[in-house]
């Protein structure tokens, strides 16, 4: 059985933005071969990186990142709420 690969943030950044660049856009299998990574999992770094943004591959960023959203969203509801109160 073969190991699992791992792969820095910083390589996965640099696959993802080389991805979204205009000329990249729709050539996710090409991408994927040149690095020797899965489409998929290109898929994925790039749905999380459009998603947390420079937070995506640092696990405690991206909680920072979803405390601080779920606070936001939070607050919303609570001045929503007041706001239905008036």
């Amino acid at each position: 059985m073969g190991s699992r690969k791992t792969f820095t943030a910083e390589f996965k950044k640099h696959v993802v933005e080389e991805l979204l660049l205009p000329k990249n856009r729709k050539n996710t299998c090409l991408i994927a071969k040149k690095y020797g990574v899965h489409q998929t999992t290109v898929r994925t770094w790039k749905r999380m990186y459009l998603e947390y943004g420079d937070a995506a591959f640092n696990p405690k960023a991206r909680k920072d990142f979803e405390k601080n959203k779920l606070r936001e969203l939070e607050k919303k509801i609570a001045d929503l709420e007041e706001e239905n109160e008036i």
